[in-house]
């Protein structure tokens, strides 16, 4: 009798706990410590983490270019510091943006990224995000001097005249 109570009570404790882990994580899961906890041993049932890699669709994107954002209190030195000094981001780094007191965030823009670095970024716990840089697509306009479509880069698109 005593042995059925010990086993119900033990399932209904394992049980509770989950719950109660499954709760925490759904309400911050965006905090970094999560991945850090989760991600920090990879095993077959949890693989290492790879940030995901954002409209990378072969013909519209460009080769080598990649928007990097950083999770929130994340800086681009500590993410340079964790990537090693095998890897010099500030040779790639093309332009960095940061966030003001109230939206801390990092996003840099590198260039010249092969894949070797590419894999190296997207598994530093601090990426949220790889996204492709976009190629400019052309634009059909009308011209009514020669009545006809006009294939044109989204650059030599003239400024309305509103």
């Amino acid at each position: 009798m005593a042995r059925s109570f010990r086993r119900q009570n033990t399932s209904i404790l394992i049980t509770l706990s989950l719950i109660l882990l499954a709760t925490l994580y759904i309400k911050h899961k965006d905090n970094i410590l999560w991945r850090k906890a989760f991600y920090y041993y990879p095993t077959r049932l949890v693989p290492a983490y790879r940030a995901p890699l954002l409209h990378c669709s072969p013909p519209y994107s460009v080769p080598g270019s990649y928007y990097v954002y950083l999770h929130h209190g994340c800086t681009i030195e500590q993410h340079n510091e964790t990537l090693g000094e095998a890897i010099n981001l500030d040779l790639m780094i093309k332009s960095a943006q940061h966030g003001t007191k109230q939206y801390d965030y990092a996003i840099y823009w590198a260039r010249g990224v092969d894949d070797a670095v590419l894999a190296a970024i997207r598994g530093d716990l601090a990426v949220d995000a790889v996204e492709c840089m976009k190629r400019p697509q052309p634009v059909s306009l009308w011209d009514p001097e020669s009545s006809t479509w006009v294939e044109a880069e989204q650059d030599e698109i003239p400024a309305s005249s509103d």
